[in-house]
């Protein structure tokens, strides 16, 4: 199995950089994701390891070896990519063994190859049609079964289920995540879903502006946000970040704050927030979305929207007035000036 790591590296076209100084390891065998917004340098850092892209700065290895310069055949990775990029004029079996053909694999192994991918992803009955006979989830079947036919350590992925619709997305995510299992491959997987990093990832790399914004596991990212971007992007809805004043200088234990542009970033995720009845944080409703299994409320309080998570139906009117509560356990404290967690200790009068 292959150690993906970059050290400091930097891709830019002129004075534009679309990753800068970054640095990450992904382990052998774990299925780590780049997840971002767009144009945050996910595509361009798994184009990096692939080899699609040169660096202008830093080294990049697998398995030990430094790749930084070298061509893509020679980097042992296979590659599933957006658009699937089938031969729409050959079958699924000459698609599948495409890359085998051109590296000249005897025609006993690559049979062999074939009935094995065929088998993991579920395309024996499909050898014969060609990619506009196949459904969209077929045809991703089909590029996968390329990917790992090459029987490389490391495979790429970039936005793979982009195009597939919700149902189909959440079953291909079941069947990628148990075939890395099942095959010990390390995947490097792009996406700018964060359900889908929470759902399949070991490790997530978050990124923002080119850079890693935060590394960790996805319970990591989700309970302990270490910026308010971080906080912001994990989780639907997002976390409530309220503005709060710095009273005479410092937060003190029970200081009231208040709901209006501040020194610090008070964040809350809307499963956390629960209603008060006479002490706590003032609100109005905005408006409420029913979901089934809960029901979302929207919340002006001062400049900030809150968004608070109730069970099932719960009946809000626009306009209604209502009090906000929560566990100090619950709070996430940002620091305005340096955008980092702070604030161990603190605590507001409307909190449980």
């Amino acid at each position: 199995m292959s150690r993906i790591a970059l050290e400091n590296v930097t891709c830019a076209w002129g004075e534009t950089k679309g990753v800068d100084d970054v640095s990450l390891s992904v382990e052998p065998g774990t299925f780590v994701v780049l997840l971002g917004p767009s144009g945050c340098g996910k595509s361009t850092t798994l184009r990096l390891i692939a080899g699609l892209e040169t660096a202008r700065d830093g080294v990049i290895s697998i398995d030990g070896c430094d790749v930084t310069d070298a061509p893509p055949a020679a980097r042992g990775v296979s590659m599933v990519f957006q658009n699937y990029a089938l031969f729409p004029h050959l079958n699924v079996t000459e698609n599948i063994l495409f890359g085998l053909k051109v590296r000249r694999v005897a025609k006993g192994e690559r049979a062999e190859r074939l009935a094995w991918a065929a088998d993991l992803t579920g395309l024996t009955d499909f050898l014969q049609r060609k990619p506009r006979q196949l459904s969209g989830g077929q045809r991703q079947r089909v590029a996968l079964a390329r990917a790992i036919v090459a029987q490389h350590p490391v495979c790429l992925m970039d936005e793979p289920l982009s195009n597939l619709d919700a149902k189909l997305r959440q079953t291909m995510r079941a069947e990628l995540r148990a075939l890395q299992q099942r095959l010990g491959l390390t995947v490097v997987y792009v996406t700018h879903d964060q359900i889908e990093a929470m759902a399949m990832a070991d490790r997530v790399f978050l990124m923002n502006g080119g850079k890693v914004e935060q590394y960790g596991t996805p319970e990591d990212l989700y309970a302990r946000p270490q910026t308010p971007f971080v906080a912001r992007f994990i989780g639907t809805p997002p976390m409530n970040l309220i503005p709060v004043d710095v009273a005479g200088g410092a937060l003190e234990p029970g200081t009231q704050g208040q709901a209006e542009s501040g020194d610090w970033l008070v964040g809350v995720r809307p499963e956390d927030l629960t209603l008060a009845d006479d002490d706590g944080l003032p609100a109005e409703v905005e408006a409420s979305e029913y979901h089934g299994a809960d029901t979302v409320v929207a919340a002006r309080c001062g400049e900030a929207l809150v968004h608070v998570r109730l069970p099932r139906l719960t009946r809000m009117a626009p306009g209604e007035r209502i009090r906000l509560r929560w566990r100090a356990e619950d709070m996430h404290l940002f620091d305005k000036a340096n955008t980092r967690r702070d604030g161990a200790g603190v605590r507001f009068s409307w909190m449980q």
